[in-house]
């Protein structure tokens, strides 16, 4: 169970690591080009199904929860951030300097994450900012979530193709 746990937080880690590297090289090059914000979206979403899948076929046999797992503790940390903005964004008692540290402390780091999903936030253009941020939250773990199940499933086929 503790080494479960333990390839848990290391690809969680690892992924996180890698959308803030993708997230930040976005953010250098960024420019109204669709083209460009479609592929790097894609690159996110390939790169999320491939550490699941990664993290599914390698090491000991894991539990089907365990990919659940690995998809939630990932967003963790956005998830968080987001309910945190949520909450805090219906105080109306805040003055501007509080709201404007409120931002930098909450909405920079959420806005930097979710920078990469410009090409689905236009999908949902009419909608709140936070339920197209939850939106990019879902796709992650559904991603996640299907990349998790493929490797488990590749893993339990070539298992039972050597067990023959």
């Amino acid at each position: 169970m503790k080494t479960v746990w333990n390839d848990v937080l290391k690809y969680a880690t690892i992924g996180n690591i890698l959308h803030l590297g993708i997230c930040l090289v976005y953010s250098l090059i960024s420019n109204k080009n669709i083209t460009v914000s479609i592929s790097v979206t894609i690159l996110i979403l390939a790169m999320y199904f491939v550490l699941a899948l990664k993290y599914s076929i390698s090491g000991e046999k894991k539990r089907e929860i365990s990919v659940l797992q690995l998809s939630i503790v990932t967003t963790l940390p956005i998830i968080l951030f987001l309910i945190a903005g949520q909450i805090l964004e219906s105080i109306q008692e805040l003055s501007s300097i509080q709201n404007y540290s409120l931002f930098y402390i909450i909405g920079a780091p959420t806005l930097f994450w979710n920078k990469p999903f410009e090409s689905i936030m236009t999908l949902f253009e009419k909608s709140s900012v936070y339920i197209q941020m939850d939106i990019n939250v879902a796709v992650v773990i559904l991603v996640l979530l299907i990349g998790g199940y493929l490797g488990s499933f590749i893993k339990k086929s070539k298992e039972s193709k050597n067990s023959q």
